[in-house]
């Protein structure tokens, strides 16, 4: 890279873009890395580490770092198998004899494991020790055969890091920091999340409430602390330890002192074995999201946990990457590492800096001011005087304020668990449907109206009697469960996240035929995919109410006592 090259405007743009996310998005501190393949360009520190305590993030901050920690695992099972330790194409149970999961295919390898290809679910980390998380996959089903679906699984790393603990002896911590902190010299870096580590951590945050729609106004508290040792994301490090990391990957694996791993191992690491979005150019290698099609160099990864969320970004091409660091699990933080990324290579080119992206695009008021009409009545949404959006629907009437991911939410006590929710249709982009909890709104009036109620369903979607009270609001100490709502629309089942977090919207629980499970009853498949290995079942009844929600490997979520 040009030692003439003037970052100086990259390294502003990126700076006012990160006070402008935290500022919008009630961020509490921010730590961003930018590098080239040779050496540190420039650290950024916003905010606080510490907010009680008014402690700036400094260079040295350490940060969980979530998933990105699969890019050091998928590069510690390419070393591992140099070393003739483990063989990638080798099916698990080779390694751990004692490993079961109820499959109707052929074994998945380690190969699988790190491209998320095994037909593994994505089971919630509800656990202390990453072995005994493992275990309880016997009593969980694989959803597809080994290599043709991509579904992203923690518990496959977590598979891996067991494997590598075993064939070697070593504590995973020990392995990263053998194989890859000590030779990059990542001396602000851990292999595990513990105790012992805290004083060095930005102290974690996580928004107000975990039971309604995120309302960034409503602020944040302090996050639960937790250890936690899995190869899916336990790794810690500063973002200035990160482009040391970051520097080797844009070197093809090469860093002063020699190579991380093989050129041949590089390779594989960053061919492409999987997508999550079919027909786009988003491929995943062994533990990095990559382009799924020839002729670009980009590369990247992100992390997210209850109280950490990160993003890295990277362009051997171009030679120039960045890495974004923060304490709370704030979805914006990947588009500031893509940012910065983009802003070093208009330094490098000489160019303007690029427009920061719109995160949450602008409500668009006149698509929601209109009579919505629902089976169970009409609601009215208008602008008044001031140009807010108000809401009545004869009994209710009040301010709407915008929420995270482009929903509307009435911050009212008993009316702000559930957004509000816009479809737009097919011609033009005009609004088709509403909704809101349970209920379904139309922008036209409805040509035959059918009598149901948000808590009954249409008689052309019965749901079986036993379980026509399973609606309601579930939660778990965990601090990676968070709350869960289960409702009825339109005669569906449906389950979400009760804080939205991820902006998913709810999903179907499709009932699973006995045939599917051996005989066993009564779970439901979380969406409509057949392919989708997780499912629910409702347990514990008590005059007719389930009291609990468990899942495939047996964690639990427990009926709460609030709405």
């Amino acid at each position: 890279m040009p030692v003439s090259v003037d970052y100086s405007a990259a390294i502003a743009a990126v700076r006012s873009y990160g006070e402008q996310l935290m500022a919008d998005f009630s961020i509490p501190g921010i730590s961003v890395g930018l590098t080239d393949r040779d050496q540190l360009i420039a650290t950024i520190e916003l905010g606080y580490a510490n907010v009680a305590k008014r402690e700036p993030v400094l260079p040295a901050t350490e940060f969980g770092i979530g998933s990105i920690t699969k890019t050091f695992t998928g590069i510690l099972m390419l070393k591992l198998q140099e070393l003739g330790l483990v063989d990638l194409q080798r099916p698990v149970v080779e390694y751990l004899p004692w490993f079961s999961v109820r499959a109707k295919w052929a074994p998945f390898t380690l190969a699988h494991l790190l491209s998320h290809t095994s037909g593994l679910p994505n089971p919630t980390m509800n656990h202390m020790d990453h072995t005994s998380y493992i275990a309880a996959l016997a009593n969980a089903n694989t959803g597809s055969e080994p290599g043709t679906y991509w579904h992203y699984s923690n518990v496959g790393y977590d598979i891996c890091g067991v494997i590598a603990e075993k064939v070697t002896g070593k504590p995973y911590a020990a392995l990263v920091k053998e194989y890859i902190f000590d030779a990059l010299g990542m001396t602000e870096s851990r292999g595990a999340t513990i105790d012992d580590g805290r004083d060095r951590l930005a102290t974690g945050y996580r928004n107000k409430y975990d039971d309604r729609p995120i309302l960034f106004e409503h602020g944040i508290v302090e996050a639960p602390f937790f250890d936690f040792n899995d190869a899916s994301g336990c790794i810690t490090s500063s973002s200035r330890d990160m482009t040391k990391f970051l520097g080797m990957l844009l070197n093809g694996g090469a860093y002063a002192g020699g190579r991380i791993i093989s050129e041949k191992s590089f390779t594989e690491l960053i061919k492409p074995r999987g997508t999550a979005e079919p027909g786009t150019n988003y491929g995943y290698g062994y533990g990095l999201d990559v382009p799924a099609k020839e002729g670009q160099t980009w590369f990247g990864h992100d992390g997210a946990m209850t109280n950490y969320a990160s993003g890295m970004r990277g362009d051997r091409n171009w030679g120039v990457g960045a890495v974004a660091l923060t304490n709370g699990p704030w979805f914006v933080i990947p588009y500031l590492a893509e940012y910065a990324k983009n802003c070093l290579h208009a330094a490098i080119e000489g160019k303007e800096m690029p427009e920061p992206p719109v995160l949450v695009d602008p409500i668009i008021k006149p698509n929601w001011a209109r009579t919505w009409y629902g089976t169970s009545g009409n609601i009215e949404i208008f602008i008044d005087d001031d140009g807010d959006l108000f809401i009545n629907d004869g009994e209710i009437k009040g301010k709407l304020k915008e929420a995270a991911w482009e929903e509307l939410l009435l911050d009212q006590p008993g009316h702000n668990l559930w957004p509000l929710q816009l479809a737009l249709g097919e011609s033009a982009g005009e609004p088709a449907m509403l909704t809101w909890g349970s209920r379904v709104f139309s922008s036209k009036p409805l040509v035959e109206p059918v009598e149901t109620t948000p808590s009954s369903p249409d008689s052309s979607k019965e749901i079986p009697a036993e379980l026509a009270a399973v609606t309601g609001h579930y939660t778990s100490f965990s601090p990676w469960s968070g709350s869960k709502r289960v409702f009825l629309r339109e005669g569906e089942l449906h389950i979400v996240e009760a804080d939205y977090i991820w902006g998913e919207d709810p999903e179907i629980l499709t009932p699973i035929p006995a045939a599917e499970l051996d005989g066993e009853t009564g779970w439901f498949r979380k969406g409509d995919e057949p392919r989708n290995p997780e499912r629910y079942r409702f347990t514990t009844f008590i005059d007719g109410i389930p009291r609990i929600i468990e899942d495939e490997v047996g964690n639990q979520w427990h009926r709460h006592f609030t709405a």
